[in-house]
């Protein structure tokens, strides 16, 4: 069952509680001040979305002795101190690969 996240806009109490899709938007009370509570969306929403997360490539990478010189000539390409590059989405990983003259299939 989905995490429903309900705000009282009287006094700001939230709560979280397992409910069935059919009792999603049921009227709950508040238990600190008795009044209605409405959902709150925007917390049932996860801070990161699903999907791509940052990858670290070696093979694009550069060796360690070499990334001051790879952020001076590619400062819009993320790299860490140890040489790796980092990938964080499909349209990203072509727009490097081009960059740094791999093809990016």
């Amino acid at each position: 069952m989905p995490i429903y996240c309900f705000r009282c806009p009287k006094c700001g109490q939230r709560e979280e509680s397992l409910r069935r899709f059919s009792q999603s938007d049921d009227p709950k009370d508040c238990p600190a001040c008795g009044a209605a509570m409405l959902r709150d969306l925007r917390a049932e929403v996860p801070a990161k979305p699903a999907g791509f997360e940052t990858i670290w490539s070696e093979a694009l990478g550069v060796h360690p002795s070499q990334v001051a010189e790879h952020r001076r000539v590619h400062p819009d390409i993320p790299i860490r101190d140890d040489g790796c590059v980092g990938i964080s989405s499909y349209r990203e990983n072509v727009r490097i690969c081009k960059k740094l003259g791999f093809d990016p299939k």
